[in-house]
């Protein structure tokens, strides 16, 4: 997918994503699926660094994804997952 983690703390994952046309659905915006897989991947990345300090493991069960714009190409998206 392309995404990339630039930090990550128990607390905070922060990462980017260069939209590419492989993300797109056919009216050229950014398909739900890729934020869902984003927020997904950030989501247990900051829990899975959290559940390893006690020797646990992690696994998504549900995530529900609110979409505020459409975005078609070539910008950076960034998301936190707090």
């Amino acid at each position: 997918m392309g995404l990339r983690v630039l930090s990550a703390t128990r607390d905070e994952v922060v990462a980017e994503l260069e939209v590419r046309s492989s993300h797109l659905q056919p009216h050229g915006i950014v398909h739900g699926g890729v934020y869902s897989s984003v927020i997904e991947s950030l989501a247990s990345i900051g829990a899975a660094l959290d559940a390893m300090r006690h020797s646990k493991t992690v696994v998504g069960l549900e995530n529900h994804t609110s979409f505020v714009r459409a975005v078609r190409e070539g910008c950076c998206v960034e998301r936190r997952a707090r």
